[in-house]
């Protein structure tokens, strides 16, 4: 039996919206309520959130972006971190307990090749913001794309199996996410089979981290076509 194949990847973009999807148990983007907002904070530098007009007595800041994390460290206004709630930024304090970014060994360096760097990750440097904001401005806009689609969608309808594909880099391989689960190809999964709970759905991650786009075309036989994709 033939099975249809979502790519996914490449596009930032698309990605993106993607990653930004919600399951019914999260709220992420909903009621002007923004959950798990990442950031790195330097020195004393102010940072801008995605949005400004943020509701005094909202914002909670942790080390994780599970808020029921076992350990989770939840930092204290004043104490380590200020918020301009006017304009929607926050900031370290002098004696912050917030890892300070400026002490990434590639911080301020340009033009580096991260192949011969042990670790260049931003992970130990992350905080996660939920926060109130009166500003309810989109920062997308969803894109329906049912109708190129329209034989995956015809097997999801009819609970026929249907195989997605991830293609792209280090986005595509859920680089820097938390936990596996939080990878928005994982996330986008399990969206899609609460709504489609008849169709058997499928995934394999055919991302190669660092790739370019002439690395990415020079792959497309081998991760995907390869596979006898329908889409």
């Amino acid at each position: 039996m033939k099975k249809h194949i979502i790519i996914l990847g490449f596009l930032f973009s698309s990605a993106f919206i993607v990653q930004s999807a919600t399951t019914k148990n999260e709220k992420t983007m909903t009621d002007n309520y923004i959950h798990g907002e990442s950031l790195v904070l330097d020195k004393v530098n102010p940072v801008n959130f995605m949005f400004n007009k943020i509701i005094p007595g909202s914002v909670v800041v942790r080390n994780n972006y599970d808020a029921k994390a076992k350990g989770n460290i939840i930092y204290k206004k004043g104490e380590d971190y200020l918020i301009d709630y006017k304009n929607g930024a926050i900031k370290r304090t002098e004696k912050s307990k917030i890892p300070d970014y400026s002490k990434h060994s590639l911080f301020g360096i340009k033009n580096f090749d991260y192949t011969k760097v042990k670790n260049y990750s931003n992970q130990p440097f992350f905080i996660w913001v939920d926060y109130k904001t009166e500003n309810n401005a989109d920062i997308s806009k969803p894109v329906l794309y049912q109708k190129n689609i329209k034989k995956t969608v015809e097997k999801l309808n009819s609970g026929k199996p249907v195989k997605i594909i991830v293609f792209g880099d280090s986005i595509s391989c859920g680089g820097e996410v938390t936990e596996p689960r939080f990878a928005f190809y994982e996330r986008f999964k399990k969206s899609l089979q609460e709504k489609y709970p008849k169709s058997e759905i499928t995934l394999e991650n055919g991302a190669t981290g660092g790739d370019t786009t002439r690395q990415g075309l020079e792959r497309v036989k081998e991760k995907v076509l390869t596979r006898k994709p329908d889409l």
